[in-house]
């Protein structure tokens, strides 16, 4: 998608336009798969809004197999810190969280909107917390 310039209300978070690659690699764990680790690739790009287009794709680090997949939008109230995150996960969730950003980092909670398609596995996700430590 061709970068547009950048809309005055997303000034404080230039800063974070651009692709973002991990270094070496991640891990996690989730209550009813075994733990893992991934590589991962996230992507801002400006679109002219007052929002960011967003992307993140994960990898497993030996197989190279694609392991997860979110795409949304990464959007502020002009004239304010306040952000907001809107993401649908390719396993079947879609989530809003909500947050504030500050000079080099954004944090962010869910909000009651956290919607699951028919047959994704348990456990529900109840609640996103997403920072950058």
């Amino acid at each position: 998608m061709k970068r547009l310039p950048l809309h005055e209300a997303l000034k404080s978070l230039a800063w974070l336009e651009g692709t973002w690659k991990i270094e070496n690699y991640g891990s996690g764990k989730y209550p009813t798969i075994k733990d893992f680790n991934y590589c991962e690739e996230i992507s801002f790009v400006s679109i002219g809004q007052p929002m960011f287009n967003y992307t993140a794709q994960s990898w497993h680090p030996e197989s190279k197999k694609p392991m997860h997949r979110e795409t949304g939008f990464l959007k502020i109230i002009p004239g304010t810190n306040k952000v907001s995150l809107v993401l649908a996960h390719n396993f079947g969730l879609a989530t809003v969280e909500e947050g504030e950003a500050t000079e080099k980092a954004i944090n962010l909670k869910s909000t009651d909107t956290i919607l699951r398609v028919q047959g994704t596995k348990p456990p529900a996700v109840t609640q996103v917390y997403l920072n950058n430590k």
